[in-house]
């Protein structure tokens, strides 16, 4: 329950903590194909995205379902178990996964891979090479980024498609990064990845891979400064009541997110010529896709603000070529390889032949109406004792919840209200948050305890009770912030015993 607000959507699989494990077996094994009625020719393999947030969670249900249908149900991609999204490095785990057979393909981050040998899709992590997502996106189908995904067969991975996640940006939390020098002395958060880890020492700064709690917990005491992050599917303890202060420098792009369809070698080599030539189609169908979702930069940064996350400044044309002196150097070097000069010479054609029409204007972040705290009325003990919530998938869809957030938070909820005014929840995966609460007539207040980890969200509902029957629905402005809250309180919750002494 712990929400965080987004322009575009809200990601719980970061939010509300860890992701619920999604049993949906794995039916490939060592990197053989599985065959399901050999009869009739067809097989079964397993497809596991490294991450659950929409951009990634939403191309994996895209090319599972277009594998079906382009095969009529000859070829089938099964989900395997979601990865925990607070992992320091989901997309390194889904690729170890990928290579030693365990599953047969994966939906995983481009970055990875120079951790593990590659290098050839380091040109994605330069930064400035392209200067808005539709350039990005024209790059991505090019046949260059062949080439690219050709360089992955020595990790034990066939490349298969190269998908737009998002534009990177410089990301502060204590002040505005306009200049290379504004990160000197400090720990930036950055994922995992030796590229951009090289930039960041570049600029002065030091990388910090922390993710998920461990990351907000940073931001929140300002044990880090500054991120590689973006404007256009924020994440993380941002802004907002209860959190920091952050501001994007909007038309700074520090490199290209996109993910990658991988296949374990030895799946592939398994697959006849015309399998193989279906699972590419697919994998390049659901890449078009998600250059469809790709949202441009000026109106990214309007919903950034809009959205109350931060505000969105701008470099100077002086000080956007002062960022480019700064990474010269390491652009340089990465550059010594062949394939990532043709990629960055490629998208310097690309920018000079399509420019962006999204510059971004920088604004401020909306100011958050506050809700007034309920003072207490009438009995405030009422709702004491230990609550299971049962969620499921297809109500939160239902609401507007993407499928990969209804999947990450299906399962059984545990609520504890103490007859002292305290409260906990308990989530699917374990993880917990704690805080006090206020009973005003039908009214039901809910803070969480700021204090512990990512914690901190303030949330309101009427309720109902009939004996061990407790029905919460979610006040209209508070359903209005996060999509499939209604849906998440579809049912009911029932009452399974007395609260236990915290």
């Amino acid at each position: 329950m712990h929400g965080r607000r987004t322009h575009d959507r809200l990601r719980w699989s970061t939010a509300l903590g860890a992701a619920l494990i999604v049993a949906l077996g794995l039916s490939g094994c060592e990197g053989t194909p599985s065959k399901a009625g050999a009869d009739a020719g067809s097989i079964s393999l397993s497809v596991l995205p490294y991450t659950s947030n929409a951009a990634v969670g939403d191309m994996t249900v895209r090319l599972i379902k277009t594998v079906s249908e382009e095969s009529k149900g000859e070829m089938i991609l099964k989900q395997a178990p979601v990865l925990d999204a607070g992992a320091t490095d989901g997309s390194s785990d889904a690729i170890a996964a990928v290579r030693s057979g365990k599953v047969d393909a994966a939906v995983v981050s481009a970055r990875s891979f120079d951790l593990i040998g590659p290098t050839s899709l380091q040109a994605l992590s330069v930064p400035l090479a392209v200067d808005s997502p539709a350039q990005a996106v024209e790059f991505l189908v090019d046949p260059v980024a062949q080439d690219m995904l050709d360089g992955l067969k020595e990790s034990g991975v066939v490349g298969l498609a190269l998908a737009y996640v998002q534009m990177n940006q410089p990301t502060g939390f204590s002040h505005p990064v306009l200049e290379p020098g504004d990160l000197q002395g400090s720990r930036v958060l950055v994922r995992p990845n030796r590229a951009a880890e090289s930039i960041v020492k570049a600029l002065g700064g030091t990388p910090d891979d922390r993710n998920g709690a461990d990351a907000e917990a940073a931001i929140s005491t300002k044990k880090v400064a500054a991120a590689i992050s973006s404007m256009d599917r924020p994440s993380g303890f941002q802004s907002g009541p209860e959190g920091s202060t952050s501001a994007v420098t909007g038309n700074v792009q520090l490199g290209i997110s996109a993910s990658v369809v991988v296949v374990n070698a030895r799946t592939w080599a398994g697959l006849t010529e015309k399998q193989q030539q279906l699972l590419k189609r697919s994998a390049e169908e659901a890449r078009a896709w998600a250059g469809t979702q790709a949202i441009r930069l000026d109106k990214g940064a309007a919903a950034f603000c809009a959205a109350h996350i931060g505000d969105v400044v701008l470099a100077s044309k002086a000080q956007l070529e002062h960022w480019r002196a700064a990474v010269a150097p390491v652009v340089a070097d990465l550059s010594r390889s062949d394939v990532t000069a043709a990629a960055l010479a490629r998208m310097a054609q690309i920018v000079s032949e399509h420019p962006a029409d999204d510059a971004p204007a920088a604004c401020a972040a909306a100011p958050i109406k506050t809700r007034a705290a309920l003072p207490p009325a009438g009995d405030q003990t009422v709702l004491e004792g230990q609550w299971r919530l049962e969620v499921k998938a297809e109500d939160m869809v239902a609401t507007g919840a993407t499928h990969a957030d209804a999947v990450v938070n299906q399962g059984t909820w545990t609520f504890t209200f103490r007859s002292d005014g305290t409260y906990e929840y308990l989530e699917p995966h374990r993880r917990s948050c704690p805080g006090a609460y206020v009973i005003n007539k039908n009214r039901l207040s809910m803070t969480e305890d700021k204090s512990v980890g990512d914690c901190g969200g303030r949330w309101e509902f009427t309720w109902t009770r009939k004996a061990d029957s407790l029905r919460l629905v979610p006040t209209p402005e508070f359903a209005a912030e996060i999509g499939g809250l209604v849906g998440f309180f579809t049912n009911s919750l029932t009452r399974i015993g007395d609260a236990p002494r915290p």
